[in-house]
């Protein structure tokens, strides 16, 4: 049996890690039922322990890491060098304390004493942004990863310094120790062996779930009061946690402009946005004009996948048109998984995933277009072809998800 070091030190808070969380525990699922002891590491160890004793899956042992005195100081030395080093030329895009995570890593695999290869489940988190001569003395001697949103046209989000950092990272898939990543999307696996050449880069499809086994976490009491709310009402959904992207503004002015007596709006999540009188302002302000063909909550914890999932399949449609958002979408996959059309922005790799499945789909960019696709979308009574259906179902099917894992960790040997 192969030892394997699984880690995703993103997999934090109090209620979990989200999606991170979900991957995780596939991952670790697929690799303890394949022959491989797994050593799993995560930044939510009680959380860890308590879905391991719900799946019941053998072949693993939860470990944490062992942080010393020394290795607290030589942190704030990071930190220290990070406040002098942007200003030196040359060094702006360059932080040594993204080295971090990386050295808890070392940590662990030497408390555990044993030359074993390591599987980063979220490796966005662990791959540091310094020069490549220094990051090689921090790395595993053989490891893999699964990348999440790589630097392919990051600066539209995130600006061109950020872009930049994330770019100094990639750099560390070239190290003779990376012996292949995982991407989720065919462009980003084009983007990285264009730049890259020996990297080997595997394709893995999303994760949906949608034949639910579990439901004790689900609020029930929410779902039947929104479905009373709602009267009938064809429900438009915004859901998850609420940060700039998920474009709100836009949501609620596009609500506003749609028949209240057909239209029922849902938005349901953590607001997690800057602090600013004008939006707060706007948000209120939208509140009362939705006051009666509305379910708001910003302060909403959304407890699990099959609460999400739940939610989606109470929607009539999900507004999924992010502010900038050039990347894949984890909510896009659960949301065509149920079958449900989606509201998303034009001219990234989220418009091209639904067209490449000829989906239900309003992609304009004005409160007073979406609505009108909305609108449209409702009264020709949408539905979604079976061919295109089979076809998305097949190509994200849990066998192809398995296939690319087990593919990786074969690079390992």
């Amino acid at each position: 049996m192969q030892k394997i070091l699984l880690v995703d030190l993103a997999f934090i808070g109090n209620h979990g890690g989200g999606h991170l969380e979900l991957y995780f525990m596939k991952i670790l699922s697929i690799l303890s039922n394949n022959n491989f002891f797994v050593y799993a590491c995560c930044g939510n160890k009680r959380k860890l322990k308590e879905n391991l004793n719900k799946e019941k899956l053998n072949n693993c042992q939860v470990i944490d890491i062992n942080i010393k005195p020394i290795d607290k100081i030589i942190y704030r030395v990071l930190f220290t060098i990070d406040y002098f080093a942007p200003k030196l030329p040359g060094m702006q895009h360059f932080r040594f304390a993204s080295l971090i995570n990386l050295m808890r890593v070392k940590r662990l695999l030497k408390d555990l004493d044993e030359n074993i290869p390591v599987f980063f489940t979220h490796a966005d988190s662990i791959m540091p942004a310094v020069p490549i001569f220094i990051s090689r003395f921090f790395m595993p001697k053989k490891w893999v990863g699964l990348y999440v949103q790589p630097s392919y046209q990051s600066k539209i989000q995130c600006g061109l310094e950020i872009s930049r950092i994330n770019f100094n990272r990639e750099k560390n898939f070239a190290l003779p120790s990376c012996r292949a990543i995982l991407v989720f999307h065919p462009i980003y696996q084009r983007f990285f062996s264009k730049n890259i050449k020996q990297l080997t880069c595997l394709y893995l499809p999303e994760l949906i779930e949608i034949n639910q086994q579990v439901e004790s976490n689900i609020n029930i009491n929410l779902l039947q009061k929104i479905k009373q709310a709602a009267k009938g009402r064809k429900i438009i959904s915004l859901l998850g946690i609420i940060t700039p992207r998920k474009n709100l503004p836009l949501f609620l002015e596009s609500a506003s402009k749609l028949d209240f007596k057909k239209y029922f709006f849902l938005v349901l999540g953590e607001l997690r946005l800057e602090k600013s009188n004008s939006l707060e302002q706007e948000i209120e302000f939208y509140k009362k004009v939705l006051i009666n063909n509305s379910y708001i909550d910003l302060n909403y914890y959304i407890r699990d996948e099959e609460e999400f999932s739940e939610l989606i399949q109470l929607s009539d449609i999900v507004f999924l048109h992010y502010y900038n958002h050039p990347f894949s979408s984890n909510i896009l996959i659960k949301v065509m998984a149920h079958r449900k059309p989606v509201v998303v922005s034009k001219g990234y790799i989220m418009e091209k995933t639904i067209n490449q499945y000829t989906w239900k789909v309003a992609t304009e960019s004005q409160p007073e277009d979406i609505a009108i696709s909305i609108e449209k979308l409702i009264d020709t009574d949408f539905k979604i072809d079976e061919y295109s259906y089979s076809s998305f179902i097949e190509d994200y099917s849990i066998e192809r998800f398995q296939s690319a894992i087990l593919q990786a960790c074969n690079t390992l040997n």
